[in-house]
C-alpha cells in the first residue's frame, strides 16, 4: 500500500500558509507527524481524511485519486480526531452497533462479530455497557479506535490521540495502535517525540506547513552520532557559544543544577562530554533550523 501527496497546498482566508507544497510517500505501517502546535499537523490531517480541499496538489491511496473520488477513500479510511463527541447515554455497546450501520454493514450477525473483535482489541469488552460519555479519557480515544475499525480501513489517521492521557492509559493507546498498524497505513500526529520513537517505522517533522524531515527514525539519530555533547552548569551560570553550536535543550537535576544537550561537530569545550542522541536531538535540531531561517527570511 502506498499513500503518495504531491505538492499539496492549503492558505486560510487569513493569509496563514497552513501547507505549503507538502510531498510524502507513505507505505504499510506507522508512520509519525511530529511538530509544534500550529505546525500545520491537523490541517494535513483533515484534508487527507478528506475533511476539507487542498487549494492545490494531489493525493493517491494506491489506484485512488482522492482529489477526484474522495468516497473511494472513505470507504476504507478510519479517522480519529483531537476530540470527537459521543451521544449522551448510549452505551460503547450500542453506540459501536449506530456506527456499524451507519458504515453500511447491514448483517446482524457481521455487526456482532466486528463489534466483539473491536471491544477485545481495546480492551473495552467488560465496560461494553456502560456510556461512553461516562469513560475516562484514555476509555474514550481507545473506543475512538474501536469505532474507526468498523469497516476493515486500510488507511487510519490519528491526531493528537495521547494528549492528556495518563502513563497507563497512554501505554494501553499505543499498544492498540501497535497492533492495528501491521497490516494498514497509519498516520499517527503528535507533538510528542516519544510517541513517534516509540510506535513508527517513518517520520517526518513538520513546521510552518513544511516539511523539514521525512525519513527512518532510527536512520535519522544514527545520523547525529558524534554530534551531540552534554554539559552541566550551575542555575546561575551561563555557558556562551558559537553560532556553530546549537544547544537543543536543557533539563534540570534534582540539586537544581542543569544539563544541556548541544550540538556541534566537535566537543565545544573541554567540559562537554558526549551523549547518545535520540529522535529527541533530531527534533529539536530541526526545529533550531526552521525557526532560524524563519527569523532570517523576516529580517
Amino acid at each position: 500500500m502506498n499513500l503518495i501527496i504531491q505538492d499539496l497546498k492549503k492558505t486560510y482566508p487569513n493569509g496563514k500558509a497552513a501547507l505549503n507544497s507538502i510531498n510524502l510517500n507513505i507505505g504499510t505501517g506507522m508512520f509519525g507527524l511530529l511538530g509544534p502546535n500550529g505546525a500545520g499537523k491537523s490541517t494535513l490531517m483533515r484534508t487527507l481524511a478528506t475533511l476539507q480541499l487542498p487549494d492545490a496538489g494531489s493525493i493517491y491511496f494506491n489506484e485512488i485519486d482522492v482529489m477526484k473520488d474522495p468516497m473511494a477513500l472513505r470507504r476504507i479510511l478510519g479517522y480519529l480526531p483531537q476530540e470527537f463527541g459521543v451521544y449522551p447515554g448510549l452505551s460503547a455497546q450500542d453506540l459501536l452497533e449506530y456506527f456499524c450501520v451507519l458504515k453500511g454493514i447491514n448483517s446482524a450477525s457481521d455487526r456482532k462479530r466486528i463489534i466483539e473483535y473491536v471491544l477485545e482489541l481495546t480492551n473495552l469488552t467488560e465496560v461494553r455497557r456502560q456510556a461512553v460519555s461516562r469513560f475516562s479519557g484514555g476509555m474514550k480515544q481507545r473506543f475512538g479506535i474501536a469505532q474507526l475499525l468498523l469497516n476493515n480501513p486500510r488507511l487510519i489517521i490519528v491526531d493528537e490521540p495521547t494528549a492528556g492521557l495518563d502513563p497507563a492509559e497512554r501505554n494501553r493507546f499505543l499498544n492498540v495502535l501497535r497492533q492495528v498498524g501491521t497490516e494498514s497505513i497509519v498516520i499517527f500526529s503528535s507533538h510528542i517525540v516519544d510517541d513517534i520513537s516509540e510506535l513508527c517505522n517513518q517520520f517526518a517533522i513538520l513546521n510552518h506547513g513544511e516539511i523539514l524531515k521525512n525519513g527512518d527514525p532510527t536512520q535519522s539519530i544514527l545520523d547525529l552520532t558524534g554530534m551531540i555533547w552534554e554539559r552541566n552548569i550551575q542555575t546561575h551560570e551561563e555557558a556562551i557559544y558559537s553560532h556553530e553550536v546549537i544547544r537543543l535543550s536543557s533539563k534540570y537535576h534534582p540539586d537544581n543544577s542543569k544539563v544541556l544537550r548541544l550540538f556541534a561537530s566537535k566537543p565545544p569545550d573541554n567540559m562537554c562530554v558526549p551523549a547518545q542522541p535520540h529522535l529527541e536531538d533530531v527534533y529539536f535540531l530541526e526545529m533550531h533550523r526552521s525557526n532560524d531561517s524563519e527569523q532570517n527570511t523576516a529580517i
